[in-house]
């Protein structure tokens, strides 16, 4: 009773999709969700910085439960990038024009006779914002992934009440889900595979397992349990480089910020580098009058009382150089003020070093997607590698099944 096809573990729905595609089509799935035991992180912490960019259109199970139980907001100029030179609307009407008049070459335009970084702004931020390795800025780091921040852009608004519409989605497909279970250890199989999860949950004991897809980061894993991480990971944990957080800020609303976007890029001038407050990504909340700016700061300072407060004074100035008129105050420090590292674990949107390489989305059983494994935090690069995660899982499935057909024809005979 306790041997399924796939074992799916994650949090926060990230595999949600993935797991009622494998129950669709007959597998026998079994998702743990481990949310509470990451960290306390709020969702708009886990939603992250970055609006999705439809360039494609999500298909199956990616596409039903896209923004299933959340509200979310079709932004009609696109992404708006505020630089010294005032803001421009990458889809607005005005958007030949304000990239005309600065010298700015089309994310989709040929780049390659170009090696002024002034031309180059908007290839270089498709390139660069989202990767998953911070890069230094160099002509020749433009080629390779990038995400189309030109494309129809829309934003979501995360809540508890979608969270549990999604879960509740997921079940309706079949899908065995258990929530707030503990991962006691990993039971391996040879030197590279895993044949099933001890677990406390609804269930006590081992759960088997064919395929296992790991979810989780090597340092959420050994955040969440040493024992399980040696299991998963051996000694290859990924420390990242750089980390982005999130401050929540109270605007007095006047004509001037009735009128910002959803989200927006906002920099000091275009000029590199993009860390600290040279270049925030400011959201509007649910709320008329806030709205939380992310900035990118070094992994190692997150906990840094002094610096953290260093880099919000320097937000507050940069945003009043924007706007003279604006009346703003700290509504929320980031989680890393209120928790200890012990309590908090790692960011859920940081970036590796440029040479740390991508993990292997598949060791024998064992699949992989999570940061270590994407070129992007996007929503496509997470779709195109859980599609290969699925194809190589049901492969394995079927191969399997006929191994069993056969044997069963063979007793028969």
């Amino acid at each position: 009773m306790n041997t399924y096809d796939v074992i799916l573990v994650s949090s926060f729905g990230q595999l949600d999709p993935l797991s009622a595609e494998f129950s669709r089509v007959g597998l026998k799935t079994l998702h743990l969700d481990v949310t509470e035991k990451l960290g306390s992180w709020p969702l708009e912490d886990r939603e992250g910085p970055f609006a999705t960019f439809s360039a494609e259109k999500p298909i199956a199970s990616w596409g039903e439960i896209l923004n299933y139980g959340d509200l979310n907001i079709d932004c009609d100029d696109g992404l708006v990038i505020w630089t010294d030179s005032g803001p421009v609307s990458l889809r607005g009407p005005l958007s030949p024009h304000q990239l005309k008049s600065r010298g700015w070459l089309k994310e989709t335009q040929n780049y390659q006779a170009h090696h002024h970084f002034e031309e180059l702004v908007l290839p270089w931020m498709a390139r660069s914002l989202q990767n998953t390795r911070f890069k230094m800025w160099s002509p020749e780091n433009l080629t390779g992934s990038r995400v189309s921040i030109s494309s129809p852009m829309s934003v979501r608004y995360p809540s508890r009440t979608g969270l549990e519409k999604r879960q509740d989605w997921i079940e309706a497909q079949g899908v065995t889900y258990w929530k707030d279970v503990e991962i006691l250890d990993a039971v391996r199989f040879g030197l590279e595979s895993i044949s099933g999860l001890e677990v406390m949950g609804p269930v006590k004991g081992v759960v088997k397992a064919h395929s296992v897809v790991w979810g989780l980061t090597s340092l959420e894993t050994d955040h969440m349990s040493f024992k399980v991480r040696e299991k998963i990971y051996g000694s290859d944990v990924k420390r990242p480089l750089w980390a982005w957080v999130r401050f929540r800020f109270q605007i007095n609303p006047q004509a001037d910020t009735a009128h910002w976007p959803q989200a927006m890029v906002v920099m000091k001038a275009s000029e590199i580098p993009w860390t600290h407050s040279e270049l925030m990504i400011v959201k509007r909340t649910v709320l008329e009058d806030q709205f939380d700016v992310w900035v990118r700061i070094p992994d190692s300072k997150r906990f840094h009382q002094s610096y953290i407060h260093s880099i919000q004074d320097e937000i507050v100035a940069t945003l009043k150089v924007k706007l003279e008129t604006l009346q703003i105050q700290l509504v929320h420090e980031p989680q890393e003020a209120s928790y200890t590292s012990k309590e908090l674990g790692p960011r859920p949107f940081s970036q590796y070093a440029d040479e740390t390489k991508h993990r292997n989305f598949q060791s024998k059983n064992l699949y992989f997607d999570s940061p270590e494994v994407w070129e992007q935090f996007s929503y496509q690069d997470l779709i195109f590698n859980q599609k290969k995660i699925f194809e190589s899982v049901m492969v394995e499935w079927r191969k399997r099944m006929n191994k069993m057909a056969a044997a069963q024809k063979g007793k028969e005979i």
